[in-house]
Formats: C-alpha cells, sequence, structure tokens
C-alpha cells in the first residue's frame, strides 16, 4: 500500500475519533475506509503510539474492543468546568445508588433516595443513562452503554469490563 495512502486513512480515523466524542469500532472504521479490520487496526496502534510518543493532554484508549480518543486523566481537572453538565446533583445521587446497587428495583432506589427519584429516573431514562424493564407492580433498573462510556476512566492499558452486554 502506498505510504500516501496510509497517511490519509490513518488522518481519518483520527479524525473520526475526535469528532465521534465516543467509542468507535473496527467495523465502522474499517467500512468507512474500506479497509480490512486487521489494516485498520494497525493504524490504530500507530495512532495510539503517536499520541503517546508526542507526550500530550490527548491520548487514544481501548475499551471493550472499540477505540476513544480522550483528555489524559492528569488534565481532566482543567477542563472539568468546559464540559457541558448533562446531569444534576440530585439526579447524579440517584444514578450513582443505581449504578452502585444495580440491577435494583425502582421502589429500593425511592426507598433509598426519596420520592423526587421518580422523576430523576425518568430524566435519566430520556438521556439514556439508565434503561428500565418492568418487573410486578415496579421496575428493574440498569444503566447502559452510554452511562458506562460517560463515567469510564481508566488507565490506557486497562481493559473494559463488559459485564453488562
Amino acid at each position: 500500500m502506498e505510504k500516501v495512502e496510509k497517511a490519509g486513512d490513518k488522518k481519518i480515523m483520527e479524525a473520526v475519533l475526535f469528532a465521534c466524542g465516543g467509542p468507535v469500532g473496527l467495523d465502522y472504521l474499517s467500512k468507512l475506509i474500506s479497509r480490512p479490520i486487521e489494516y485498520v487496526e494497525s493504524l490504530i496502534s500507530e495512532l495510539i503510539c503517536d499520541y503517546r510518543d508526542r507526550g500530550g493532554a490527548i491520548e487514544i484508549v481501548t475499551m471493550n474492543e472499540r477505540y476513544l480518543m480522550q483528555v489524559k486523566q492528569e488534565y481532566v481537572n482543567y477542563i472539568k468546568d468546559l464540559a457541558p453538565r448533562e446531569i444534576e446533583a440530585p439526579e447524579l445521587r440517584t444514578l450513582s445508588v443505581i449504578a452502585y446497587y444495580q440491577p435494583i428495583i425502582q421502589s429500593e432506589v425511592v426507598s433509598i433516595r426519596g420520592n423526587k427519584a421518580y422523576s430523576h429516573i425518568k430524566e435519566l431514562e430520556r438521556q439514556g443513562f439508565i434503561v428500565t424493564k418492568a418487573k410486578g407492580h415496579t421496575k428493574l433498573i440498569e444503566t447502559t452503554d452510554k452511562f458506562e462510556e460517560y463515567f469510564w476512566q481508566g488507565d490506557k492499558n486497562d481493559q473494559y469490563s463488559d459485564t453488562k452486554r
């Protein structure tokens, strides 16, 4: 393969990882540039090394066989106020109860967090952080992939634990 073509494919993948704002799978990248997965995987590995070697504030990490461009953990405190706030503090506390005890029934969440938890659960579900399923006269609540992607913070060498899918 021509060196210029490979460099172009690598730039496309870098642009996609930057613009996506979430994890991107090899299948998607492979289809996007019409190349085999093995080729895409090698280019992603090169990108990971490029970002590591330049020592900047951005890194590319592996997350459940998908790739995510993110700010390195040591720089998060400098930018946290710039990131949009999607979850209000009371809802975040309700979400933390759900995440800790999941799967958990709605009545238990309400018992822990109070009656306002009903509206928190609706909002968290609307935002895609949780899913609810009917269970008798109540609902069974669990976090979603969006929750895991939004809150995942780990070492770039950690493998993402996939217990919910």
